[in-house]
């Protein structure tokens, strides 16, 4: 009966064996370094490269990729006995505050932007009812 036992276990082993799943982070400028990648509850940082790696068990797996100046991305997928994964996720930069686009504008408007938001702020205090009364 012993025997039964440990053949059970050794094949109970094989049917959860983990795999390998790559991971490389990207943005439109290319790869992204030193990222944080969760994946399962495990947590690691992408290399210069933009690429990380972890050991997992089949089935699903959730990852989380979060970088400041990035919008986080999460991405579910469904891991195979087996069959290793690579995958690539893409982060996007993340929108600046309405407080600092003001001040981001394109070069070719570089030269005019000061006197126009200069004009566009007279004419708002103008049309404002309560303009000059604190």
């Amino acid at each position: 009966m012993g025997v039964c036992v440990c053949v059970a276990l050794v094949f109970a082993s094989a049917l959860t064996q983990n795999v390998m799943l790559q991971i490389e982070v990207r943005s439109d400028a290319g790869a992204v370094a030193d990222a944080t990648v969760v994946a399962n509850g495990t947590t690691r940082r992408t290399d210069s490269m933009g690429r990380t790696a972890f050991d997992v068990p089949p089935g699903p797996v959730q990852i989380v990729v979060a970088k400041e100046g990035f919008e986080p991305e999460t991405v579910s997928i469904d891991i195979r006995t087996g069959e290793p994964r690579a995958i690539s996720i893409a982060l996007r930069e993340r929108l600046s505050t309405a407080a600092n686009s003001a001040r981001c504008v394109p070069a070719s408007l570089a030269r005019v932007w000061p006197p126009l938001e200069r004009g566009m702020r007279e004419a708002t205090d103008k049309l404002s009812p309560n303009a000059g009364n604190p």
